[in-house]
C-alpha cells in the first residue's frame, strides 16, 4: 500500500486493534509529492465489547488532492556596482516536486531606464517575465548615470499541473549603484591669427551626465609665458599655465 496509516507516532499493523477513543489519533500520510484520486484504502472491522466482530469487513478509500510546493531560489540579496556597470544577480531555482509541476519566474521593480538581458532575450519594463530564460547568465544595468539605489524582487511560481494550485518564493536584492564621473565632451578647432593680435579659441565643453550630480571645469596648459588668455571678462597672464 501506498504512504502510512498511523497512530501514536507509529505504523499501524495488520490485526492491530483499536479503542473507540482511540480512532482519533488515527493519521495516514502519503508519499512525498505523491497524488490521486483513490490513491489508497484500508480495511476495517467493529467488534463490540463481547469480542463479536462485524460479519463482513469495511472499506476506506483515500483521496490525495495534489499541492503545490513552495520552489527553491536563491539570489545575491545585496550587490553593490558602479554607475553605468551590469551585474548578474545571482539567480537559481529549481522545483521540490518535479513531477506533476511547472515552474516560472518574473522579476519586478526594474527603475525606469535600466535593462535586464540573459544575453538572448532582454526587457526594460519594471515587471519582465524571465520565466525560460538563462537564469545564471541574468545581469541587470542600471539605468544610464543613474546613482539611485533600487530593490528588485524575483518571484519563483510553482503550478500544479492537475488542479493549479501554487506556491510562490519571493527573494530581494538591494542594489547599491556607486556614482562614478562620466568623461565630459571637449571639442575644440585649430585657430590661427595675426601677432599681437587676439586670437579667438574655438573650445566647446559640456557634461556627459546633466542630471545635477556632476559639475564641470576647464583648464589650459601650454600657454606660452606673456601671453594673455581671457573670455573677455576674466584674464590670466601665462606663466606656463593657466
Amino acid at each position: 500500500a501506498r504512504g502510512k496509516l498511523r497512530f501514536a507516532g507509529a505504523d499501524v499493523v495488520p490485526g492491530q486493534v483499536l479503542a473507540v477513543g482511540q480512532i482519533s489519533g488515527l493519521t495516514y500520510k502519503p508519499g512525498t509529492n505523491e497524488s490521486a484520486t483513490a490513491y489508497a484504502s484500508f480495511r476495517f472491522r467493529v467488534e463490540d465489547s463481547s469480542g463479536l466482530q462485524s460479519a463482513s469487513g469495511y472499506r476506506l478509500n483515500l483521496d490525495v488532492t495534489a499541492v503545490a510546493d513552495v520552489p527553491n531560489i536563491a539570489v545575491s540579496n545585496t550587490i553593490s556596482v558602479a554607475e553605468d556597470t551590469s551585474f548578474n544577480i545571482g539567480l537559481s531555482t529549481s522545483l521540490v516536486d518535479v513531477d506533476s509541476e511547472t515552474l516560472s519566474l518574473g522579476l519586478q521593480g526594474l527603475p525606469a531606464g535600466a535593462r535586464v538581458t540573459d544575453g538572448v532575450s532582454s526587457a526594460t519594463s519594471s515587471s519582465v517575465n524571465i520565466s525560460g530564460w538563462n537564469y545564471g547568465a541574468i545581469t541587470v544595468t542600471p539605468a544610464a548615470n543613474s546613482h539611485i539605489d533600487f530593490t528588485l524582487q524575483v518571484i519563483a511560481t510553482a503550478t500544479e499541473t492537475d488542479n493549479g494550485s501554487q506556491a510562490q518564493a519571493t527573494e530581494s536584492i538591494a542594489v547599491q549603484v556607486d556614482s562614478v564621473a562620466d568623461k565630459p565632451l571637449l571639442t575644440t578647432i585649430p585657430a590661427s591669427g595675426d601677432e599681437d593680435t587676439a586670437i579667438s579659441l574655438q573650445i566647446t565643453a559640456q557634461l556627459a551626465d546633466v542630471d545635477g550630480s556632476e559639475e564641470l571645469t576647464l583648464s589650459a596648459s601650454g600657454v606660452p609665458v606673456g601671453a594673455r588668455l581671457g573670455d573677455g571678462a576674466q584674464f590670466a597672464i601665462a606663466s606656463g599655465a593657466a
